[in-house]
């Protein structure tokens, strides 16, 4: 019997030490290897723990990112409508072009009438205020403002210049962060302009005007057009006007080397009356001229008169020789 503190060989059988770890008999290994794996993790588990992490990360990413972009220039641009509204570390600005007469409505699209060929000017303004308070901020804002530029693109037919000149502080409009007059020839026309401000900061400003140019007929009606010979055919013709010409177009009077006796009145519409300037006679007249055109806007030029009635304005004796004597209705000019 064999002793039962031996082991028996795993391969051959023979009858070996417990503490053998090589049979003698087979040449073999006794001892058998198990190979010991780390305990499994679950995925689950350790997206668990990782999700913090990850988190805290992104929301690094995120704060640096957007530290970035607010240190970085940016552009505003007001998309068409003529204004942006800007803050900085002073407070919260309104920006736009406009007229002078309205400084808090922008003025993103123009529409100039005009006669063919002619040179025109017209002033626009930029004008800054306060958003909260509507208070002028032209003088304080412009102390943070490296550049102003302002320029058109291409005209829609290039033949029609239409430029601006440099933006500039003017006296015509003392509201006015900076004005600039706008210059275009009479063509059928349009253009689209950019007032480009550029901060010390770096940030752009872009502002937007389109310019639309509108031609109109210019009407002349000499002596042999029309009876003008006395006040009572002037008045009906001046009356008449209205009805056979479009509202902005352009109508000139030629008159005849007469006195016209009474008073003549242009209430309806704005109409030029030119006096004669050839040979010795003169156009004179001896009554009122009152000049109150119903259409806004509405400006009347009288060239080469004689006027001698009490409630013209001129005192007596009135202008004479060579050179226009414009009279503008009440309403004025455009802005």
């Amino acid at each position: 019997m064999p002793d039962k503190t031996f082991v028996s060989c795993p391969h051959c059988g023979s009858q070996l030490h417990p503490d053998a770890s090589f049979c003698p008999y087979c040449a073999r290994t006794v001892n058998e290897r198990q190979e010991l794996s780390p305990p499994a993790l679950s995925w689950r588990r350790a997206l668990r723990r990782a999700l913090p992490i990850l988190a805290v990360l992104l929301l690094l990413a995120a704060a640096g990112t957007g530290w970035y972009l607010s240190t970085r220039p940016q552009v505003y641009d007001d998309g068409g409508t003529g204004e942006v509204i800007y803050t900085d570390e002073d407070g919260t600005y309104q920006i736009l072009l406009g007229w002078r007469n309205t400084p808090y409505e922008p003025a993103p699209v123009i529409t100039q009438t005009a006669e063919q060929d002619e040179e025109y000017t017209f002033p626009v303004c930029l004008f800054i205020h306060h958003k909260d308070t509507g208070a002028n901020a032209g003088g304080i804002f412009l102390r943070k403002v490296a550049s102003v530029t302002a320029e058109f693109d291409t005209p829609d037919d290039p033949s029609g210049y239409i430029a601006y000149d440099p933006p500039a502080y003017d006296d015509y409009a003392p509201d006015a962060a900076l004005t600039s007059f706008t210059h275009f020839l009479g063509r059928e026309n349009s253009a689209r302009g950019t007032w480009t401000i550029t901060m010390d900061n770096g940030d752009v400003i872009l502002l937007h005007q389109t310019l639309n140019v509108d031609l109109i007929e210019t009407v002349d009606i000499y002596p042999e057009d029309a009876p003008m010979d006395t006040i009572e055919d002037l008045q009906t013709l001046v009356d008449s006007i209205e009805d056979q010409v479009g509202d902005h177009d352009v109508v000139n009077l030629h008159l005849p080397a007469v006195t016209y006796e009474g008073g003549l009145s242009i209430t309806g519409r704005p109409v030029n009356l030119y006096g004669n300037t050839e040979g010795e006679g003169r156009t004179v007249f001896t009554g009122s001229v009152q000049v109150n055109p119903k259409i806004n806007n509405g400006v009347n030029y009288l060239y080469d008169l004689d006027l001698w009635g009490a409630e013209t304005g001129w005192a007596s004796p009135p202008p004479s020789g060579p050179g226009p004597s414009a009279a503008p209705s009440p309403a004025g000019a455009p802005p």
